[in-house]
């Protein structure tokens, strides 16, 4: 007998309107506007990044709560080519994703020196 597939409620997704993987948005860069972190994060309408925006970061891990529901970013901070970076938890807000053109990145008000003097993320706080 041929088995019905059960109804798993799948999201409407589609190549018009696509999903994200995790993998796509965990290689996304961080980049910071250079405003103070006291700036209130407003969404730019420009059409090419700004010259004084600073690639900071990578996303290199996602954070989620026992409910699934995402609760923040582990970003590797400095390095080169991930060595050296330091890793922070970052919170679902103190990050935008931004799209320009075909380049989607995320953007902060935060500057690299202030992302470096948060502590180090701590492996033992989530289930690995």
């Amino acid at each position: 007998m041929p088995v019905t597939p059960p109804d798993v409620n799948p999201p409407a997704i589609s190549e018009a309107d696509p999903g994200v993987l995790s993998s796509w948005l965990t290689s996304r860069r961080i980049w910071t506007t250079n405003q103070p972190s006291t700036t209130e994060w407003t969404d730019p309408a420009v059409e090419e990044r700004p010259a004084e925006w600073q690639d900071i970061a990578k996303v290199n891990d996602i954070v989620l709560d026992d409910s699934g529901q995402v609760v923040g970013y582990i970003a590797d901070i400095g390095g080169f080519l991930g060595i050296g970076a330091k890793k922070v938890l970052l919170g679902v807000d103190a990050i935008h994703l931004i799209t320009i053109g075909n380049d989607t990145f995320f953007a902060t008000n935060y500057t690299k020196a202030e992302l470096e003097a948060l502590p180090d993320f701590d492996q033992k706080t989530v289930r690995q």
